[in-house]
Order: C-alpha cells, then sequence, then structure tokens
C-alpha cells in the first residue's frame, strides 16, 4: 500500500527571490507592497514534484452552505458587550480607557430594533468608547430585563457579544447576503427621529455557523455622528 502524499506549503518558483525575514530585523531592500504567494503541493514518497502555479489550486468552498458574494467589509467597525449594570461597567471602563464615551444615548421605541434584538418593546443604553483603531460598545437593555446567560446566544441577554463590520450599504449587503444564505436575525434597523443620537445608522445582526452573532452596519456621515469614535477607523 503506497503511503498518503504529505502536503506542504511552498512559495511558488518566481517568488523565492521575494522571501526575506520577517521581523523587526527584516531587509528593506524588498519593494514595498511586494506580494507574497504560496501555494500547496502534494509529495510522493521518494518523489520530486515541481510546486503547481497558484491558479491549479484550487479555491476554498464557502463554510455552511451560504455562497460567496460581493459585498465589501471595510473594516471592524466595534465590539459590542451586553452588560447587567451600565452605569458600573460605565465607570469600569472609563478608568480602563481613561476616557469618557464619544456616545452614550438610549436607543429603542422602533419595531424594526424589536426584530434585531429579538424582544417586543426594546430598549437600551449604550455608550461608544473609541480605542486604537476600532471601538467598544456597551450596552444594557431597559425592557426586557433579562439575567445573564453564559450562552451569549441572544442579542439582548447579558452576556452576549457580538463583532460589527462596516460596510458602504447596509440595506445592499443584507439582500446579497441574505440570498446568499445567510443567517439573518431580521431585515435591517434603520435608526430614525426616535433614536436622534444615531439617526441614519443602519444596522443588521446575522449568525455564523456556531450561533455567534456577527453585525454589518451603515455608516450615515451625516452631522459627524460617530466621528470621535469612528475617527480611527476612518468613518468620518
Amino acid at each position: 500500500m503506497m503511503p498518503a502524499p504529505l502536503w506542504l506549503v511552498v512559495p511558488t518558483t518566481s517568488d523565492l527571490g521575494n522571501l526575506r525575514p520577517r521581523g523587526p530585523f527584516r531587509s528593506r531592500s524588498r519593494a514595498r507592497g511586494a506580494e507574497r504567494r504560496f501555494v500547496a503541493t502534494a509529495l510522493q514518497p521518494g518523489a520530486y514534484q515541481e510546486p503547481r502555479p497558484k491558479s491549479a489550486v484550487a479555491e476554498p468552498s464557502s463554510s455552511a452552505g451560504v455562497g460567496l458574494m460581493a459585498v465589501t467589509v471595510s473594516r471592524v467597525h466595534h465590539v459590542g458587550l451586553l452588560v447587567t449594570d451600565f452605569d458600573r461597567s460605565r465607570a469600569f471602563y472609563d478608568k480602563l480607557f481613561g476616557k469618557e464615551p464619544t456616545i452614550a444615548t438610549t436607543v429603542g421605541n422602533s419595531g424594526e430594533f424589536d426584530g434585531q434584538v429579538q424582544a417586543k418593546g426594546a430598549r437600551a443604553r449604550v455608550a461608544f468608547y473609541d480605542v486604537a483603531n476600532t471601538s467598544v460598545e456597551l450596552i444594557e437593555f431597559l425592557t426586557p430585563k433579562e439575567p445573564r446567560d453564559e450562552r451569549g446566544d441572544n442579542p439582548h441577554v447579558p452576556g452576549s457579544k457580538h463583532l460589527c463590520f462596516l460596510v458602504e450599504d447596509c440595506d445592499e449587503a443584507y439582500r446579497e447576503m441574505k440570498a446568499a444564505g445567510y443567517d439573518f436575525l431580521a431585515p435591517p434597523c434603520h435608526f430614525g427621529d426616535e433614536n436622534r443620537d444615531l439617526k441614519g445608522v443602519i444596522f443588521a445582526y446575522f449568525r455564523d455557523p456556531d450561533g455567534n452573532i456577527i453585525e454589518i452596519l451603515e455608516d450615515p456621515k451625516q452631522r459627524g455622528l460617530l466621528t470621535k469614535a469612528a475617527h480611527a477607523v476612518g468613518l468620518s
């Protein structure tokens, strides 16, 4: 019986000249932005094979039955943390970050918001801190008021967390991703006059294959909303 082939990741022949030591002592002679390309190749025991060209390597298939789509995600916008005591968490993070949040407000009174957080008549206190090149969001739900759940899979229950990505057009991204099979909790929420501090913000939650909550968000680019929180991530 022939032994199973060994799979190795090797640089393409044309790129061998571009390889340099990595880390703080790497050479500065390689042109900035020069690309390193690697391919997978199978080696049968006792035999040598030339690396296959990059075009011959199969592309990875999409996971969890969703299709590939062309929605552009600009960058991480924020990480959201649901808390049980907003004032206590405010005091903790004010001290941790050495500053007050850029925005602290109350949101809710919206059927679309209810759909996103999976709770009727939902209202929540929220705060955004600008930290390095992203933001941290604190959320405490005033209604409904739920005990902490370590599973963290319910968007209005303390213990839940979410990762938010910035998109150019949230409604369009939702339509394309929904058609591709992504598991959205509800159609996008559009903040209006009832949530004046965040008016114009559009967002939608969906789940990854493990049930983690992911958010896509569109920045309104109006009145400098989220400008300070967004300065480091290029929203202003």
